[in-house]
């Protein structure tokens, strides 16, 4: 008849150093033997809480440009703090960043009106990436007692002002450029091509994604053990996998299955049990939360 053992890792056995994706269960007396074992994961409990923008995932990078005069200013690559963000998020942190550049005009209701935008496009399964032509310095008067630019009466600019430390009109009306580097860039998150300059145009841009955006680097979560022997898989410790499904960042993933799935247990004497949890390439997750609930069944002879 074999032996039964319920167990249960949460907090308190998170390996130090191991972004919360480590942890040890140490058998009492330290030591514990096996034979013609088998195991299961019979319940988990996770907090999503790993970042799909981060250096982990190489994609923090972007170029933005702008014309002024007949000049494109380049402006050094923009590193995305290091957090979980969707297409929305990305495009508050561009607005964000052209306000920060003074790179927007001021319409007769006092709005803000800016130049680039990036949307989702769920028809397309894809993101869009618009961006409008900044207005010619011929549209506008430059007040040099205020030192704001305001639109030439009986143009459709008429009554718009720049803001304090606004950077200059293009010659020609010219739309600003964004540029996802070939290494490092946010280009995946979104689908766009690395390597070449989208705007800098004469004429409105609107373009869609070319590829699949990547929202998240991990879609679902791998369990690997050091007490199994999983002669059919490799790496031969997979216990078992866990499905992210509409678990949306910040909450608990919740994986209770209908039926136990027993994985062999190798023979042998163990000091401790431990869990890696990993995404589905096989690289271990850098999670921000430990308080996860992880209940396993042990059966031995």
């Amino acid at each position: 008849m074999p032996r039964t053992f319920s167990l249960v890792l949460n907090s308190s056995n998170v390996v130090a150093n191991s972004n919360n994706s480590q942890y040890q269960y140490n058998f009492i007396g330290g030591n514990f033997t096996c034979k013609n074992g088998s195991i299961s994961l019979s319940s988990a409990t996770i907090p999503y809480s790993w970042f799909n923008i981060s250096p982990q995932w190489n994609n923090q990078l972007v170029r933005f440009s702008y014309t002024v005069s007949g000049s494109i200013t380049t402006l050094s690559n923009w590193t995305i703090p290091t957090g979980f963000y969707s297409t929305s998020d990305l495009n508050n942190y561009l607005i964000l960043q052209m306000q920060n550049l003074n790179y927007y005009l001021i319409n007769t209701s006092g709005q803000y009106v800016f130049y680039a935008s990036l949307t989702t496009n769920q028809q397309l399964y894809a993101n869009q990436l618009v961006l409008t032509t900044m207005p010619a310095a011929s549209n506008f008067t430059y007040n040099s007692g205020t030192g704001i630019w305001t639109g030439n009466a009986g143009t459709a600019w008429a009554s718009w002002t720049t803001p304090v430390g606004f950077p200059g009109f293009p010659t020609v009306a010219t739309t600003p450029g964004i540029f996802f580097p070939a290494t490092a860039s946010v280009a995946s998150v979104l689908g766009f091509t690395t390597g070449i300059t989208y705007g800098n145009s004469t004429s409105n841009v609107s373009q869609t994604s070319q590829v699949t955006p990547v929202a998240t680097p991990v879609n679902s979560l791998i369990l690997l053990c050091n007490l199994v022997n999983n002669r059919v898989t490799v790496p031969s410790n997979i216990l078992d996998s866990i499905p992210i499904e509409s678990t949306t960042f910040g909450a608990n993933l919740i994986f209770s299955p209908s039926f136990q799935r027993w994985v062999s247990v190798q023979d042998g004497t163990y000091n401790t049990l431990n869990i890696q949890i990993c995404d589905d390439n096989l690289i271990p997750i850098q999670a921000q939360d430990p308080h996860l609930l992880i209940t396993l069944v042990l059966q031995c002879d």
